[in-house]
């Protein structure tokens, strides 16, 4: 029992500070909270060396630095995680770079949608596409990382 992450980091700046989120049989917030990608796969300073060890190992790191194909894997035969029915493993990759991991070369960034007011239950947030970027791969696609609602002050 473990897990593998393998990806490809198509700049040289790390792309593991993200954390690990473990939930269990239902839980709304997760029991596991982790410290970042790199620690959960036993390592730390974003090593781009091959190492292994009895639980953790990256087998792949084709570099230079943190670039190109890397994988880790985790074997958790001596801490395992009980649970009835339900498991759910959340892993952030997160990266000090803002990129489009699909689409090199196209960059993100936060955009304020201003102040709204929300009664309690539904909403839907409806996404209107007016143009393109001319450095993106040329397809019908949006991607929405993530939505940040903040009360308001």
């Amino acid at each position: 029992m473990g897990d593998t992450l393998a990806m490809k980091n198509r700049v040289p700046g790390w792309w593991g500070e993200g954390d690990e989120k473990i939930y269990v049989d239902g839980e709304t917030f997760p029991s596991h909270f982790g410290t970042g990608t790199e620690d959960y796969h036993g390592y730390a300073w974003c090593t781009p060396d091959f190492f292994d060890s009895p639980f953790h190992c990256q087998p792949l790191a084709e570099g230079p630095r943190n670039q190109g194909h890397v994988t880790n894997t985790r074997v958790r035969l001596l801490d395992g995680i009980p649970f009835t029915k339900q498991f759910r493993f959340d892993m952030e990759i997160w990266h000090w770079v803002p990129i489009d991991l699909i689409n090199n070369g196209v960059i993100t960034r936060e955009i304020r949608l201003g102040d709204r007011e929300l009664s309690a239950g539904d909403h839907r947030l409806k996404v209107e596409v007016t143009g393109s970027n001319p450095k993106a791969v040329k397809r019908h696609m949006f991607g929405l990382d993530y939505l940040k609602l903040d009360p308001v002050q």
